[in-house]
């Protein structure tokens, strides 16, 4: 009997649990998290590069006056050593800052998936933005007796990019990656968590 009951429920395992199959993650239509270290590692990679790269390109072009073909080099070479800088305050307090603030306004499993991404990345940009504007300013501009309207200009200046950067190129575009690269863990994950669920639900009802 519970046999039959965990094999009806599966039969709904997509619409109801909200498990995505490989078509579905393949074409970004469900957004997916990272399930362990590694690929947690590799997200984290992808989102620092992507995002100190889009900023520096801002920076470096707002410096030379405007966007041109001589501002891809120079952000680059910038890009290569601020990104560990992204990486490691985002790893450390950046994410879980995010998400402690967001979840103060959406509930996982209960909102819209898609209204949950928008606030963890946005919480997550409102504590990078000026964190990074820190670190910029302290290499590219030092420290003097301006340094702290050096350092609230730089948050001004960066955080309209950094907040549309992270909504409408990064976060979509490391997510579609991730999505790529991972799509069978993803899948195989999401089908055991499924699955663990349909088991505990029909003892459940069983008893």
């Amino acid at each position: 009997m519970m046999g039959l009951r965990v094999f009806l429920l599966r039969k709904k395992q997509v619409t109801h649990y909200g498990c995505p199959s490989h078509s579905q993650i393949f074409k970004g239509e469900k957004v997916t998290m990272p399930k362990t270290k590694f690929q947690s590692l590799v997200f984290g990679a992808m989102m620092s590069i992507i995002m100190a790269y889009g900023m520096e390109l801002y920076n470096v072009a707002r410096k030379m006056g405007g966007m041109s073909n001589s501002v891809f080099l120079p952000a680059l070479i910038e890009t290569s050593y601020m990104c560990l800088f992204v990486f490691v305050i985002s790893s450390l307090f950046g994410n879980k800052v995010g998400q402690k603030l967001a979840f103060k306004h959406v509930t996982p499993g209960k909102d819209n998936p898609f209204f949950i991404t928008i606030m963890i990345s946005s919480c997550t940009v409102g504590f990078m933005c000026p964190a990074m504007s820190l670190i910029a300013t302290v290499i590219f501009s030092g420290i003097s007796n301006q340094f702290v309207a050096n350092w609230f200009a730089t948050i001004v200046k960066n955080f309209p990019m950094a907040i549309f950067w992270q909504l409408f190129f990064a976060g979509p575009i490391v997510r579609f990656l991730f999505r790529t690269i991972f799509r069978k863990q993803l899948v195989d994950n999401c089908s055991r968590e499924t699955n663990q669920v349909l088991i505990q639900g029909a003892v459940k009802n069983n008893e």
